[in-house]
Formats: structure tokens, C-alpha cells, sequence
């Protein structure tokens, strides 16, 4: 702006010189040589100079005018200061003619804009400018852009001061309520305040974070509570059957006693394990090793192991499959998957009912459906078959078979729904991906870890009615 202003204002003098100049040059054409002639030329010099004077302020004069013949004799002059001391200057610079210059006269700090004329008979005019005034304005505008300046900084930094002032009290509320926040007092949420501003995501995102802590430890507080309950029975049992071998002094009795004993710990550990599974699917930290698996032949492998239970209990299973149907899935959760809900229809479904087992695809999802038409599920279960430990009051089981199965389902990116049929009977219908979800897929190469290994070691569920301490043993 500094830079702008000074060459607009050296743009006007230069413009009123050489307006000035002309006028001057038609009036020295105009008058003819004689007494009159000097004065006339030195009148309109001087109305010349007041155009440009200040009013109200004493200064010296700031426009010189000068008139010389063809042999340099001075023909008029008016002007500041000793004469001599300008045609000195004029003499050593001599300006282009018509073109304007600066000019430094010796004695004067400010330098002048000159430009020369040709006048009548050959004489020469000049006419200066100083640029006392330019530079006083020149001063005068370094000091508004001064004040400017200041006040913009001033009040930049107030501004700034207020606005951070403003967002450390937001957030330092969130630390006072994250400071508040305790194992017990789970509850406490910050302010999100009105504005939508990065401070209003941060509490935003604050709340969604303690809403999803909360909720996992009142997980974990059911978990713990539910678990504990079911482990008081087994143990029990478990120590009962060795305090009565310890106490029978009959070779079978403490062999039949330890044997029985072994079986509830197998029982136990089965319920632990999928206790485990249920938790870290639902946490999402269950590894999904997965690999191309014909489901056609999985499904009717799985129900093969089940046909002479359900044979015994005299139910009729009915498949209805496609002829192939190949799906990227781990092959033994989903067979321990369609297990529990196997075992669910045998222990649940009353003798000579029907189980039926179909499969269909449309290339991009698989839907697995179990329908029987027994009782069907007990109403104090609407709604809540897929929580972990929920079973209806005449259950032998853990409530954890569809809790699983959902937990399985939703691990490879898929759903499942449970439910009542109109006719009667019940349904639980199970959809996946056929193909893996680049978010859920293993990294190509990568080796699954030893117990993910461990675990799909066997490929086929446990027959009915057989449990053992790993992680292929389906629950109900």
C-alpha cells in the first residue's frame, strides 16, 4: 500500500506539471516581448504555486519557474531560495524535453520533479515541483498503516486470547468430567454445547466413547455375574463325584465317581470356551481365518453327524440344498455355528416332528435356514434369543447355542434371525457373505496364529451327545 500510494501520488504531480508547463508555454506565446512580459509569466507562475500550497500552514515556496532565452539569459523567475542554486542544478542535469525527472537541489533535503518546455524564439522553460508535500504525506500514511497495524495486532490477539480463553473452558470441562468419571459413575456425559465446532466433535466423540465403555462394562459386569452363577453347579458336582471317591473304598465305585467327574470338567471347559468365543466375536477379536468352502458339502456333512440322533428321538430332517455353493468362511466355526442350532431343534423339537435344512445363493450371499414344527421358541424369549445365557425355563443348556451363532455370524460379516413361524414351529436363518469383506479378510500369506490353527484342526462338529475340552464342542 506504501509503495502504491507514493507512485500515485508521484503520478498526480508529474500530471500537474505537465498541465502547468503548457499553460505556461501558450501564455509566453501569447504575450508579447517587453516590460510587461516578466511579470506577466511570473503572475501565472505564482497562481501555478498556490494551486499546490497548503492553506493555513507557513512554508517556503515548493514550485520554481524558470524561463531562459536562447543564450541562457534569465527572461523570468520565480521560485525559493537563491536562483543561483537551481539554475546550477538545471544545468548539471538537463531534463529530456517534455519528460519530468527528480532533481536535487543543493540546500533543500526534498528533491524536485522537473520537466522543461520550449518555448517562443527558441527559449527554454522549466517548471519544478518539490516533494515536500508527497513525502509529508508519505509520513503521514506510514503512520496510519502504523496504527492500522497495532490495532489489527491488538485486536487479532484479543480476539485470539477470547477464543482460546473460550475453547480451554470447553476443554477443561471435558477433563473435569472425564476426572469424574469412575468405575462406578459410568453415566457422566461433557457438554456438547451449540456450536458445531471441533470442540463439539470432541465432546461428541467423548460421549460415544463412554457410552461404548459403559456398555462393555456392563457386559462384562453380566458376563462375570452369569458365569459365576453357572460355574456353582458343575463345581459342586465336580467336587461332590471326588469327595464320594475319596470316601468309597470299592475300586469301581471311586473309578465310576472320577469318570463322572471328568465328564463335568469336559462340560465345563466346553462352556468356557464358548463362553470365550461369544465374548471375543462380540468384541470383534476373534480371528476369522478363512478359506474357499463348499457349503453343499459342508451343511450335509454336518447333518449327516446328526441323523442318528435325530433318528433316535424319532425327528425327520429334510434337506433341501444347491448342487454346489462355495463360500470364503471358516469351516469349523460355521459347522460349530450350524451344530448349536441343531442341537437346539433336537433337544427343543417333540418326537415326530420335522427338521428341515435349506440352502440358497444369489451369488453374492448365502442364506442357511433351520425351520421345525415343534413348540417353537417360549415367549419370554421374544426378542432376546441371541443374548448370551438367555433360555427358556425348561432349557438343560448355558443359553449361550444362539448367542454363538450370531456372534459366528456376524464375525464373518453376516446376520441371523430367529423367530416363531406362523404355522408353528421354529426358524433360525443365518445369511454370509460369499465372498470375504476386505476389512475381515486375513492378510494374504499371513500364517493364523497357533490357537486360531489349534482350533480348526478338526473341521466337523462333535456328534450329539460327545463333548470334549476344545474349542470344536458345540453348546447349547
Amino acid at each position: 500500500m506504501y509503495f502504491i500510494a507514493g507512485r500515485a501520488i508521484r503520478e498526480h504531480n508529474d500530471a500537474w506539471l505537465s498541465g502547468e508547463i503548457q499553460v505556461l508555454r501558450q501564455v509566453s506565446l501569447a504575450a508579447r516581448p517587453g516590460e510587461g512580459y516578466r511579470q506577466i509569466m511570473e503572475e501565472i507562475a505564482e497562481s501555478a504555486s498556490r494551486e499546490v500550497s497548503v492553506e493555513g500552514r507557513e512554508e517556503p515556496r515548493i514550485v520554481f519557474f524558470l524561463q531562459t532565452d536562447a543564450s541562457g539569459h534569465e527572461l523570468a523567475w520565480l521560485g525559493p531560495g537563491e536562483k543561483s542554486a537551481f539554475t546550477a542544478a538545471l544545468a548539471r542535469a538537463r531534463p529530456e524535453m517534455g519528460h519530468t525527472r527528480s532533481l536535487q537541489v543543493p540546500g533543500w533535503r526534498a528533491a524536485f520533479r522537473v520537466i522543461r518546455e520550449r518555448g517562443p524564439q527558441d527559449s527554454e522553460i522549466y517548471l519544478g515541483l518539490s516533494d515536500l508535500h508527497a513525502r509529508r504525506v508519505m509520513q503521514s500514511l506510514i503512520w496510519d498503516l502504523a496504527l492500522v497495524w497495532l490495532g489489527v495486532v491488538v485486536f487479532g490477539w484479543v480476539v485470539a486470547f477470547l477464543g482460546a480463553r473460550h475453547m480451554l473452558k470447553r476443554v477443561e470441562g471435558i477433563t473435569r468430567a472425564a476426572a469424574r468419571i469412575g468405575s462406578e459413575d459410568l453415566g457422566s456425559r461433557v457438554s456438547e454445547g451449540t456450536r458445531d465446532d471441533e470442540i463439539a466433535s470432541l465432546g461428541r466423540t467423548f460421549n460415544t466413547m463412554l457410552g461404548r465403555i459403559a456398555e462393555t462394562v456392563t457386559q462384562l459386569r453380566s458376563l462375570t455375574d452369569s458365569v459365576a452363577h453357572e460355574l456353582k453347579s458343575p463345581v459342586t458336582s465336580i467336587r461332590g463325584r471326588l469327595e464320594v471317591a475319596l470316601s468309597s473304598d470299592r475300586p469301581e465305585g471311586w473309578r465310576d465317581a472320577v469318570a463322572l467327574a471328568i465328564e463335568d470338567l469336559d462340560r465345563l471347559s466346553a462352556f468356557i470356551t464358548v463362553t470365550l468365543d461369544v465374548a471375543e466375536a462380540e468384541g470383534g477379536a476373534l480371528r476369522i481365518p478363512r478359506e474357499r468352502v463348499n457349503m453343499t458339502e459342508l451343511v450335509s456333512d454336518v447333518v449327516a453327524l446328526y441323523e442318528p440322533a435325530f433318528a433316535e428321538r424319532r425327528l425327520r430332517i429334510e434337506l433341501s440344498l444347491p448342487d454346489a455353493a462355495d463360500a470364503s468362511v471358516d469351516r469349523a466355526l460355521v459347522g460349530r455355528a450350524l451344530g448349536n442350532v441343531l442341537d437346539n431343534a433336537l433337544r427343543h423339537t417333540g418326537s415326530g416332528s420335522a427338521v428341515s435344512v435349506a440352502m440358497t445363493t444369489d451369488g453374492a450371499s448365502l442364506v442357511l435356514t433351520v425351520e421345525d414344527d415343534g413348540p417353537g421358541f417360549p415367549a419370554d424369549l421374544e426378542g432376546r434369543m441371541f443374548e448370551r445365557f438367555a433360555k427358556g425355563g425348561n432349557s438343560g443348556g448355558h443359553g449361550l447355542g444362539l448367542a454363538f451363532v450370531r456372534a459366528i455370524a456376524r464375525a464373518h460379516g453376516g446376520t441371523v434371525e430367529a423367530g416363531n413361524r406362523r404355522g408353528g414351529g421354529a426358524y433360525v436363518r443365518i445369511t454370509l457373505p460369499v465372498a470375504a469383506e476386505p476389512e475381515m479378510a486375513s492378510p494374504a500369506g499371513a500364517e493364523a496364529p497357533p490357537d486360531a490353527r489349534s482350533a480348526n484342526s478338526s473341521t466337523r462338529p462333535l456328534r450329539p451327545g460327545r463333548t470334549r475340552p476344545d474349542r470344536g464342542a458345540s453348546s447349547g
